[in-house]
């Protein structure tokens, strides 16, 4: 998506809708994670939940102060190239799903 770096901001908003990206704005006040985890700075969940009602985002159907939805991959069979894939990386997994399939 190379070609979006070209385009001036005025023409992507049309081309979104008009619509404004919140979730980059309520990432852009909160602190850098890295200074987050470093211990350099504080995120507590009441600066999250101010910082999205400032720009209209819910922080709960967002996933800002809960954890996102948990999508589980569609199960089907297990194929002969993922075992095979599993097996460099654990052998002992590799035999169990070997045994499974």
């Amino acid at each position: 998506m190379v070609w979006l770096d070209v385009i001036e901001p005025a023409s992507w908003r049309e081309w979104v809708g008009g619509r404004r990206l919140r979730e980059i704005e309520v990432w852009a006040g909160l602190p850098l994670p890295w200074r987050v985890l470093a211990g350099a700075e504080d995120c507590p969940a009441e600066l999250v939940e101010r910082v999205c009602r400032r720009y209209g985002v819910d922080p709960v159907r967002t996933g800002w102060t809960t954890g996102r939805a948990r999508w589980a991959a569609p199960a089907g069979p297990l194929t002969a190239a993922f075992v095979d894939g599993v097996a460099e990386a654990n052998p002992v997994l590799a035999r169990a799903l070997r045994a499974r399939a």
